[in-house]
């Protein structure tokens, strides 16, 4: 029998308005709930006359029964909007409200009024504050959360508004490498005893994004700690308060920056803000700037050397100097972009000073200094990594090596995936790829696979690599669609040079044997493949791919250098254990480093917990995203190190 929609309505409304407390309430909901099954972007007079069929009224008297449970609306609908956009919402994370719209808006004004280019906006949830100021913005952003539920639905959220931006799962800060122009958050702020009396619907709320410790202070006291190391000087970090936080939270920010409380429509505190000033004379700074000078000062020196006819007249003095001037000129180069930006700085000041009453010229050269300040900060930022020691090996061809691990076939097929993807990595950034060994199944799997990698820079992008790959995806066998996890281990080497490592030809026993696999008539009619055996470390290497003996010869020697090179190195690493505790990871092959989820489409880096859904262009190669911020996490670390 089929019912008036909107004589339902009228019925249930009775006992809707005694969980809302409110009629006027209740019917709105009801509409929204009967919008939901009629698919209505609306609900006027023709949709209330509406007719619905059995399945409709099944499915609308389902959802008034939820709701009359407290279940939120928002959960029941799966959907909610949030600054003028929707978002997917489910019982993971917090219903996006009007209130914490607020903080969107002052964080819009704070990026276009100080031309903020990066972004991070940590507690996500459903990326709602995050996703709409880089939809209205196009600022850079990143999102975290230490909830996987919760990133999954600031994923889709994502998608579903068009926005990209990076996801990655951490607890604050604890995950999170480099700097950012302003950094949000809406941490738990309500008191333990409080969150058990709270209206049922809002219990119904993951308690992990509500409950703010004894006194709701716990969260905004770990920020306090923490997040000055990853804002920008000059950077504004904006978080939500509770009603009655106005006087607390800025208490515990005072002594750090510029501190702001912001009300919402109703006239409630409602956000903070912190400003960090532009410049900090730190005594780390002016050690700094005084090393810097002192390089211009030697660089200056070797210019006027590099030109003298007695010292180019000895061929080896001249050269030694001329090395030394090139490795300086891209950092005085930098130094001196910076000096040129302190001298138009100082000449703002002047201008400002001079500008008086006249609001308008002090307007523009309040903006003209914001932003040559916060050019002087990028400029010394960029020093800092010129200055930072460099891996002696980063400009070093290299060896790889990809084994198939736990898992059997499917473990193979996916040594298959990670060679492909490394020959897609080395075409885009035009590395010359080599294969030098294979060992493959009937079914197009890997179980063993060597290559080089050869131009400039491969190790210092290739070396994070090392480690254990983890792929989880339905194999091609299953017919139960259960996902299987396997593993790929993958080995990096820097590409030795012959006065790295000596090798005496005693110590080498080398034999030849047919190739096998792919190769035409040539397979097994001549004994072209090479096995050299290192007697005192019991290395064994080997080459088949090429059709000289010669050639596999001259290809396997290489690899028995570099994994030499490379077990020598690995030995003086563990004498040096507090310089190895700097790194990303330690570069063990027995350390899991990554998983690549299929049914996800997603691919995590579990060192800097960060997490990308893009696996189909990933393994095709891109993988420069997650790649960049080893590299940013690595200097990071090293940054930090150097000012300890």
């Amino acid at each position: 029998m089929k019912s008036i929609a909107g004589k339902v309505i009228k019925s249930r409304l009775p006992e809707l308005a005694l969980v809302t407390g409110d009629e006027r309430e209740a019917e709105f909901e009801l509409r929204q709930m009967l919008s939901y099954v009629l698919k209505a972007d609306r609900i006027g007079f023709s949709e209330l006359q509406t007719q619905l069929d059995e399945e409709q009224s099944r499915e609308l008297s389902e959802m008034i029964s939820r709701r009359l449970g407290h279940e939120p609306l928002q959960y029941i609908l799966g959907k909610w909007e949030f600054m003028g956009l929707p978002f997917f919402v489910n019982e993971n994370v917090l219903i996006p409200r009007q209130d914490t719209e607020t903080l969107a808006e002052i964080a819009e004004h704070f990026i276009k009024s100080r031309s903020y280019a990066s972004m991070l906006d940590i507690c996500t949830g459903s990326g709602c504050i995050g996703i709409s100021i880089a939809k209205r913005t196009g600022i850079s952003a990143v999102l975290s959360d230490i909830s996987i539920p919760a990133l999954h639905v600031a994923k889709k959220n994502a998608e579903l508004n068009g926005v990209c931006c990076s996801i990655i799962e951490s607890d604050l800060f604890e995950n999170i490498g480099g700097c950012f122009d302003i950094i949000t958050a809406n941490p738990p702020y309500i008191e333990t005893d409080v969150c058990e009396s709270l209206q049922p619907e809002v219990r119904m709320e993951p308690r992990l994004a509500l409950d703010g410790g004894d006194d709701g202070l716990k969260f905004y006291r770990r920020i306090r700690e923490e997040f000055a190391e990853h804002l920008n000087r000059g950077g504004t970090l904006l978080m939500e308060i509770g009603f009655d936080q106005g006087e607390s939270v800025p208490e515990l920010f005072a002594s750090i920056g510029r501190v702001k409380v912001h009300k919402d429509i109703c006239g409630n505190d409602r956000v903070v803000s912190v400003e960090l000033p532009r410049r900090i004379n730190d005594k780390r700074e002016k050690n700094l700037l005084t090393r810097l000078k002192q390089m211009k000062q030697r660089f200056d020196a070797l210019s006027r050397e590099i030109s003298d006819p007695d010292v180019i007249a000895d061929q080896n003095r001249w050269r030694e100097l001329v090395k030394e001037h090139s490795q300086l000129e891209p950092i005085i180069a930098k130094y001196d972009e910076y000096t040129d930006t302190q001298r138009e700085i100082e000449e703002c000041k002047e201008m400002l000073a001079e500008a008086g009453s006249d609001r308008d010229m002090k307007e523009l050269a309040e903006s003209e200094l914001r932003e040559l300040e916060k050019k002087a900060e990028q400029q010394i930022g960029e020093l800092k990594v010129m200055l930072l020691p460099k891996d002696k090996n980063d400009d070093r061809n290299v060896i790889m090596e990809i084994r198939a691990g736990t898992g059997g076939d499917e473990a193979a097929l996916f040594g298959a995936v990670l060679l492909r993807m490394y020959q897609r990595y080395a075409e885009r950034h035009g590395f010359k790829y080599e294969l030098i060994d294979i060992n493959e199944t009937e079914r197009g799997g890997v179980k063993e696979a060597v290559f080089s990698l050869t131009g400039k820079g491969v190790y210092a992008r290739m070396k994070f690599e090392s480690g254990v790959h983890r792929v989880q995806r339905v194999p091609e066998t299953e017919t139960q669609g259960r996902i299987q996890t396997s593993a790929a281990t993958v080995a990096v080497l820097p590409e030795a040079e012959d006065v790295d490592v000596e090798i005496n030809m005693n110590d080498l026993r080398i034999d030849t044997y047919r190739s096998s696999g792919a190769g035409g008539q040539h397979v097994n009619k001549t004994e072209s493949a090479i096995r050299i055996t290192h007697i005192p470390t019991g290395l064994v290497v080997q080459s088949q791919d090429e059709r000289s003996q010669g050639r596999n010869k001259e290809q396997a020697m290489k690899v028995l250098k570099s994994r030499l090179y490379d077990l020598y190195r690995a030995e003086a690493d563990a004498k040096e254990a507090s310089a190895r505790r700097s790194q990303v990871g330690s570069g063990d092959r027995s350390e899991r480093i990554r998983t690549y989820n299929f049914p996800q489409g997603r691919i995590t880096d579990h060192r800097i917990g960060m997490t990308v859904y893009k696996l189909p262009q990933f393994i095709d190669g891109d993988m420069d995203e997650i790649i960049e911020g080893l590299i940013l996490a690595e200097r990071t670390r090293q940054l930090a190190g150097e000012d300890s």
